[in-house]
């Protein structure tokens, strides 16, 4: 049965779709097998993936979710918007078709609980299955959260991505009482770093203060370079030079979040 990671920051521009990428592209190159499923209707992570034009797709994850919501769902239901990559990574696209999905799980009852079932179809192919979160606390995330075995938080050392972490983590509380107790955080993740602006330390310093004490500040960090956003045009870390200070640091991430759940060292909040 794959583990499920949600890679979730209500604040957008932290990087949440390079390090779904990059995490997913690490774990398949040591071998495991990954789903990567993009949940933004922006669709920057299928863009990423090799889907071009994912406004175009007539099937993406929001007909699926869609259909699950309203019908019993089949497994053939999920796996017709499965798509492959030539990295060994499959990956289930998104577009502006998830915006009108968000209406549409409002108003069901149950509509937390889609993604779960959705899943539950085809997570015993897969270890691990990564979920690239849209940057809202909307019933998408909501969804990502339930269905999750984990939690992946990247933050910029900015004030506001920052101060962004109290009302997800206060969510995150919420989730687990009520509909997914098994839900543990990974560790927050530092990206864009920059040591050599004194806002940037600051910002960091108080993360690690504030939060440090009851959730986990993972030891990697990503740091701010124009190499960052070239992964965007490329499927993660395979397309560039394996000695990039990038590439290097999302593989140190790599092997830190696999030593976590080995350990089972994940934090409850």
């Amino acid at each position: 049965m794959a583990t499920i990671i949600a890679v979730t920051n209500q604040k957008g521009g932290v990087a949440k779709t390079t390090t779904t990428l990059c995490l997913g592209s690490g774990l398949a190159e040591q071998g495991y097998r990954v789903l990567l499923i993009d949940l933004d209707p922006q669709g920057s992570l299928s863009i990423c993936l090799g889907c071009e034009e994912p406004e175009k797709e007539l099937y993406t994850m929001a007909d699926i979710m869609s259909e699950a919501s309203m019908n019993p769902l089949s497994n053939e239901m999920v796996t017709q918007g499965i798509f492959s990559t030539e990295k060994r990574i499959d990956y289930i696209p998104a577009n502006w078709k998830m915006a009108s999905v968000e209406m549409q799980l409002v108003k069901n009852s149950g509509g937390e609980t889609v993604l779960r079932q959705v899943l539950n179809m085809v997570e015993q192919q897969y270890d691990f299955v990564l979920l690239d979160c849209p940057p809202t606390l909307g019933m998408t995330t909501l969804n990502a959260l339930v269905a999750a075995d984990k939690g992946l938080i990247p933050v910029q050392p900015e004030y506001l991505a920052a101060k962004g972490l109290e009302q997800l983590l206060r969510t995150i509380v919420g989730i687990r009482r009520n509909l997914n107790p098994q839900l543990q955080i990974l560790g927050i993740l530092e990206t864009m770093m920059n040591r050599r602006t004194k806002n940037a330390k600051e910002v960091w310093n108080l993360v690690q203060e504030i939060y440090g004490r009851k959730i986990r500040i993972l030891n990697t960090a990503i740091p701010y370079t124009v190499k960052a956003k070239e992964i965007s045009s490329q499927p993660g870390i395979f397309g560039i030079n394996r000695r990039n200070v990038i590439s290097e640091s999302y593989r140190n991430l790599v092997f830190e979040v696999l030593g976590i759940i080995r350990e089972g060292e994940e934090r409850e909040l």
